[in-house]
């Protein structure tokens, strides 16, 4: 809701040349719109991240972390499929140890 101090950070990059995605419309783009469509307000759904990638997702996740410093506590939650939770939760923790 306005006002509130969750972000919605969305992820998935779009590269027609590789098999996983290959639309010209990244997957965060789809995220968003279903979002808007359950009533998300525009304001609270910022850019999503160009990841191709969990690593890159990992990363880029860290680099939006590291830019909230100010911010007292930052949670993330990661949301992916049953089959990617391993690798995912795997690469998140290393890439975001050292950020508090």
């Amino acid at each position: 809701s306005a006002g509130s101090d969750v972000q919605i950070l969305m992820s998935g990059g779009a590269d027609t040349s590789r098999f996983f995605n290959p639309l010209e419309t990244s997957h965060w783009r789809f995220v968003r719109e279903v979002l808007l469509q359950l009533g998300v307000p525009s304001q609270e759904l910022p850019d999503g991240l160009e990841a191709l990638h969990t690593v890159d997702e990992a990363l880029m996740s860290r680099a939006h972390c590291v830019a909230m410093k100010d911010v007292d506590t930052v949670d993330l939650l990661v949301i992916t499929s049953e089959f990617h939770v391993a690798r995912a939760r795997h690469l998140f923790n290393v890439a975001l140890r050292d950020v508090s």
